[in-house]
């Protein structure tokens, strides 16, 4: 059997796995699709023999680990980073967008308001004119009216007057030809008393 020291480390939406001096990544991007990355790694024990003794190769790999663990780290968030990037322009976008819709729904409100104010002030003049003008038909016909009864009321009095006249102008009449009656009666009356000696 082969000696193996296969190590790995969990990442964001990934793993790392390390064997010797390799090390591979794999990563689910924001869009579902998997990116892998294999990288070589050279350790300071190579280059200074005197870290490879005990204790102190402890400390060394230790240290190692951590460094190759922080770069798999910073490369799994690398995609979400961006993603985020992406995500914020897309809100600030949007943002603009529904400033922009509203603004221009604010507008056509306003716009709307414009026109129906001015539709009622146009519908309330016509009214008033048609009031006015209904008001001078009104006021024309009861002055007709007016003017007719009072020529009615005119000719109403003339003939009353006519006929007063004609009344009085009989009544006065009746009178003198019954004064003339009268007169006549006693002048045949006095001619009837003349005494009979004075007749011839």
């Amino acid at each position: 059997m082969k000696r193996t020291s296969i190590g790995g480390q969990a990442l964001m939406e990934g793993i790392m796995m390390r064997n010797g001096n390799q090390y591979a990544m794999t990563v689910r991007k924001p869009d579902q699709s998997i990116e892998t990355k294999v990288e070589k790694t050279k350790s300071i024990g190579d280059d200074y023999p005197i870290l490879k003794a005990p204790f102190i190769r402890g400390v060394v790999n230790f240290v190692e680990s951590l460094v190759v663990g922080m770069k798999s780290l910073n490369y799994s968030a690398s995609f979400f980073e961006e993603e985020e990037e992406e995500t914020e322009e897309k809100i600030e976008k949007t943002k603009k967008i529904e400033t922009t819709e509203k603004k221009e729904k604010i507008e056509k409100k306003e716009k709307i308001e414009e026109k129906e104010t001015t539709k009622k002030k146009e519908t309330t003049e016509k009214k008033e004119k048609i009031e006015e003008k209904e008001t001078i038909k009104k006021i024309e016909t009861t002055e007709k009216k007016n003017g007719n009864q009072g020529k009615e009321d005119a000719k109403k009095e003339d003939l009353e007057t006519l006929k007063s006249e004609q009344e009085s102008n009989s009544e006065s009449e009746k009178k003198t030809s019954e004064d003339s009656k009268k007169s006549q009666m006693k002048r045949r009356k006095k001619q009837k008393r003349v005494p009979l000696c004075l007749l011839p």
